[in-house]
């Protein structure tokens, strides 16, 4: 049996929590800071792939949680021919809220 434990980490942006949120959770943004590619719908009980190199390393995902702009969840790391889901797999989860000064932008 493995555990999987949890990992925090806290990161301030310079940008509002609804662009970050877009960043983080649809996967035309996904491919262009973490996977080569992403595909999956950002609605919960969705599954999709992230993908590295040309199918190198093929990983499924499973959307847990959408809530904009403040929460995206998925659930990844399964064991091969398996979907993720809560006794086999990591959770991630990106929670935003805003800090300081708000902006808008034109």
């Amino acid at each position: 049996m493995v555990e999987f434990g949890k990992l925090e980490r806290e990161i301030r942006i310079d940008a509002p929590p609804e662009i970050v949120f877009e960043v983080v959770s649809r996967p035309e943004h996904i491919k262009m800071w973490w996977s080569d590619d992403a595909s999956f719908e950002p609605e919960p009980g969705t599954n999709g792939e992230l993908v590295w190199g040309d199918r190198v390393a093929v990983e499924s995902i499973t959307v847990v949680d959408v809530d904009p702009p403040r929460k995206f969840v998925f659930r990844w790391i399964a064991p091969a021919a398996q979907l993720p889901d809560a006794d086999n797999s990591l959770l991630v989860t990106f929670e935003l809220e805003p800090s300081g000064e708000a902006r808008s932008f034109a």
